[in-house]
Order: structure tokens, then sequence, then C-alpha cells
């Protein structure tokens, strides 16, 4: 869903709804999905040069436990705001410093602003950096490879060559 800041009422505009996220479209998401809509309530003003895009969302995605790879159930609900200029005012091709401010502020070109896109990133930014099944996940094993939350293995333990002789002195004692 493109938003037209050119035609936005002056006083501004809201909308709410559903929508299905592709996280494809969003850089680096990795192993993360929406099976269900992610309800979303934004509002979107004109400020001065800039658009303020506010509102909140909710949603249940599948992300992947960084340990043994289990896709599970993450319950997300963000409040947001997003500051845009249209791309111009930003392509100065120069370093600027950013300040605080600057932190939330995207550009927007001739199409709009997607909000779909939008959507998909408020959702990863409400993501933990290591996504974790349970706070317990043994993870998989290093040798076979097997989840060792649903079963054991019966590999030893690799032992690293520098510290062998470490081993050879804790045997003698």
């Amino acid at each position: 869903m493109q938003i037209s800041p050119a035609e936005l009422p002056a006083g501004g505009e809201s909308f709410h709804g559903t929508l299905s996220v592709d996280f494809q479209l969003v850089e680096a998401a990795g192993e993360v999905r929406a099976p269900c809509p992610v309800s979303y309530d934004v509002r979107v003003e004109r400020t001065g040069n800039a658009v303020r895009v506010s509102g909140t969302l909710s949603a249940e995605i599948e992300v992947a436990c960084v340990r043994c790879l289990t896709a599970y159930p993450q319950v997300v609900s963000r409040d947001f705001e997003v500051r845009y200029r249209r791309a111009e005012a930003g392509a100065g091709g120069d370093e600027a410093e950013l300040d605080e401010m600057d932190l939330d502020l995207d550009y927007y070109g001739d199409e709009g602003i997607d909000l779909q896109q939008l959507i998909g990133e408020q959702i990863l930014l409400s993501l933990p950096m290591k996504p974790l099944c349970q706070p317990e996940c043994k993870g998989l094993c290093s040798q076979c490879g097997i989840n060792l939350n649903d079963e054991t293995c019966g590999c030893e333990p690799e032992v690293d060559p520098r510290l062998a002789s470490l081993g050879t002195i804790r045997d003698q004692l």
C-alpha cells in the first residue's frame, strides 16, 4: 500500500486494518515469517517539509531460534513514529553528522511511502537480536547436528588441541 504525501489532506489521514507482510522486501530479515496478517493503526500528517507517520502494530510472527533453528511463534506489539522527507532533500552526497532527531528519519521518492515496507521494518526492529525458543535452549550438537532439546547424542565433546595439555595435567591430579 502506497501513501502519497502530496495527496494528504491538511489535517492528515488515518489508516487501519490488516495486511500481509512479505519479509523478502525487507533486507536482512533472516528466518522471519508472518503467517497471519499484521494489524495496524497508522496516522500520517504533513509537518512542514516532512511527513510524520505514527501508529501501532500487532502481529504473531514466526522466527527461527538462533541455537536450535526451530521456528517458534513470537508476539509483536509496537508503537512507532517515523519522519519522512522527500528524497531530494537528503541527496546532498556530502557526509553529514546525524543528530538524535535524524535516527527516525527516512526518505521517500515519487512513488510515496510504502506502508507494507514500513510495517515490515518496524516488526524487525521489535524482535530480539538473538531470538531463543526458550531460555534454556540447548541448541544443536556441533558434531552430529541433532537438536539437543529433543534427544541426546553419544558424541564425545571436542577438545581444543591448544588446551589438550591442560587435560593431561588435570588427569594427573
